[in-house]
C-alpha cells in the first residue's frame, strides 16, 4: 500500500472516531483537534465510503438490492447504537490480560517437572485451621509461599 493510502486511511479513521468521541462526551475529542467541523468530517467519511470499489460495483450490479442492503445496515446500526444493552463488556486490555493468563496456565501442562520449577500443591484436611496450627505450619514449610496450599474441612451431613 503506498504511503499516501496509509495517510488517507489514518485520516479517515480519525474522521470516523472524532464524531463518535464528541457525541459520547469524550473530553479529549476537542483537545486533539482544535478545528472541528461535524459536516465536513461526515461528508469526508461518506465520500470515502462511496469511493470504495466494491461499494460502487454493488450499486452497478443491482442498485435496488444495494439500496436495500444499505438501508438494512443503517437500520441495524441505529438500532444497536440506540437500543443496545447497558452491559459492561470490559476493555480490550482486560481481555488480553485474561487471554495471556489463560494461555500461560495452559502452557504449564507442557512443562516437564524439574528441580527448578517443581512447586508442590498441597491439600490439607485440617478441619478448622485454627484447631491444628502445627499441621498448617508444616504445610507452609513445604510450599514456602511459592505454591498452592489449601486447607479443607469435611462436613458430614445426614440424609433427609
Amino acid at each position: 500500500m503506498p504511503p499516501s493510502q496509509n495517510h488517507r486511511d489514518g485520516v479517515l479513521h480519525s474522521n470516523i472516531t472524532m464524531p463518535g468521541s464528541a457525541f459520547l462526551g469524550a473530553s479529549f475529542a476537542l483537545q486533539v483537534n482544535k478545528i472541528y467541523f461535524h459536516k465536513l468530517i461526515l461528508s469526508g467519511c461518506v465520500c470515502k465510503c462511496f469511493s470504495n470499489t466494491l461499494f460502487v460495483v454493488m450499486f452497478l450490479m443491482s442498485w435496488i438490492t444495494a439500496l436495500i442492503t444499505v438501508a438494512i445496515s443503517v437500520f441495524l446500526y441505529l438500532y444497536v447504537s440506540y437500543r443496545g444493552p447497558d452491559v459492561n463488556w470490559g476493555s480490550s486490555t482486560q481481555a488480553q490480560s485474561y487471554n495471556n493468563a489463560l494461555k500461560s496456565v495452559q502452557d504449564l501442562n507442557q512443562v516437564e517437572e524439574h528441580v527448578k520449577n517443581y512447586r508442590p500443591q498441597i491439600l490439607i484436611f485440617s478441619g478448622i485451621p485454627s484447631s491444628r496450627p502445627s499441621l498448617i505450619d508444616f504445610g507452609y514449610l513445604l510450599v514456602k509461599n511459592v505454591s498452592l496450599m489449601l486447607c479443607a474441612q469435611v462436613v458430614k451431613v445426614g440424609r433427609k
